[in-house]
This record gives structure tokens, sequence and C-alpha cells, in this order.
């Protein structure tokens, strides 16, 4: 939508995006950098480009199979992390043989705003179209988490998408340290770690190992919801459980 006018009204700030009118506690802009190649005559090489980005193939090569680009030049996330991903790629595609080629699915994105915004992985609209309604969509909040409330820093949330399988599709985190703790989950999605898929295993073992009382402590409860979902989508399990607890637990 093309923006129209930010004004602010009894200290609440409003936007005017074509015909709606929209609130907001804070109003980040964004600016649209263009790549600075003026005099570097690329099309005397044959770099195809426009005033945006350098054209460039999954193994980050232009147009010129010699020629590499990568970060702002390029478009897509203008991230250091994303950044230093692909020019890792880069050495070794020059160093060795040009094999590599990226992925960016299990890389993460962070806004370090107070609380950090960070993603990962596909969103919840993107995972429902993968993958229907089979996909299990958990949220867990920091109000839930001891550490966060001893800080009172308990604002944010943890939104995991997880297949049945115990597949880590993609995940959502804002809150305290929300830029730390993703890279729990960029390193099991990168590495196929996957939650148990027998719920029960899942939730009378340590799936996730944390210190008390720490902000991790949300990954771990996450996790442990996806394993009473699970029960819930399969009663004839759910009925299981009830008997055994009626069994052998103390009343």
């Amino acid at each position: 939508l093309c923006i129209h006018q930010l004004i602010i009204i009894n200290e609440q700030k409003w936007l005017q995006a074509g015909d709606q009118a929209l609130s907001a506690d804070e109003i980040i802009f964004a600016d649209c950098r263009q790549p600075n190649i003026e005099g570097l005559n690329l099309a005397e090489v044959n770099v195809k480009y426009d005033c945006s980005r350098v054209y460039v193939n999954q193994k980050l090569q232009t147009t010129n199979p010699s020629i590499y680009a990568c970060g702002d030049l390029i478009g897509g996330y203008c991230l250091p992390n994303v950044e230093q991903y692909e020019v890792n790629l880069i050495l070794k595609n020059t160093l060795f043989s040009p094999w590599y080629e990226t992925n960016y699915f299990a890389l993460p994105c962070a806004v370090l705003t107070q609380p950090n915004l960070t993603r990962i992985g596909l969103n919840e609209k993107q995972a429902k179209k993968q993958y229907g309604d089979s996909i299990y969509v958990i949220k867990q909040y920091f109000t839930d988490i001891d550490r966060a409330s001893i800080l009172d820093q308990n604002t944010g949330l943890c939104k995991l998408l997880v297949r049945g399988n115990g597949v880590i599709v993609g995940c959502s985190l804002v809150g305290e340290n929300a830029g730390e703790l993703v890279s729990a989950i960029s390193l099991m999605m990168k590495h196929n770690i996957r939650l148990d898929n027998n719920p029960f295993w899942g939730l009378t073992e340590l799936s996730i190992p944390t210190i008390y009382p720490s902000f991790a402590e949300i990954i771990l409860q996450a996790s442990s919801k996806f394993y009473q979902q699970k029960l819930q989508r399969n009663p004839k399990r759910l009925n299981r459980l009830k008997i055994w607890s009626e069994l052998f637990l103390p009343r």
C-alpha cells in the first residue's frame, strides 16, 4: 500500500495507506537502499543489473560466472548475518569449485528493537499453504517464564510451526534476548533436529535441556505444548494416557 500521510492525534500515531487509516504505538521506517555501482562499467563485462540490484543465481554468480555479488548489492535482507553467510559461500565457490548454493531457510532474521523481533523459516500462512491443517501452531508467552517475571521483562512470545513428525519449519520470537534464543531453533532446523514424534516420550523426557531460571525455557515449554496438542488430536493416545494415570499415579 502507498502511504499518503503520517499524523499524531491525541498522542496516538496514525498513518494513511490507501483508503485505510491505521494506528500504531511506534512506526519504524526501513528505507530502501540502492546499490552504489556507478562507474563499475558492469555492462562491459556482461553483468546484468538494474537500479535496485545486481542479478545473481543461487551460487551468487552474476551473469558473468567469474564475478560474484552479495549483500545489499543483490537486494533481499540487508542484515549483517545474511551478508556474512553469502560472503562465506562465495569464498567456498571461488577457492574450490562453484558447487555451493544459497539456502536461506534456516538463516534467522532479526530487528533489534526492544524487545527483539526475530523470525526463521516459514511464517504461519506459508506453512499452512504448504502443509495444510496438519501443521501445528504452538504459541508460548514470556509471561509464563519465571526468568522473565523476575526481571519484569515478560512482553513477547515464541510461535513454533511444527509438522506432525516433529520437524520445525518456522519460528517467530518476540521478546527479551530473542536474538540469542532464535539461534537454538536455527541449529535444530539446519541439522534437522526434530522434536519427538511420540508425545509420550516428549512429555516424559527433557527433550530440550535448559537452565532454570532462564529465557531459554520458552523453547522447552513450547515443545511441551506441541506434545500436548499431538495428544489432543489423537483421542486414543489421550485415553491411554488417562488410563495409565489412573492406574499408576498416586491419588
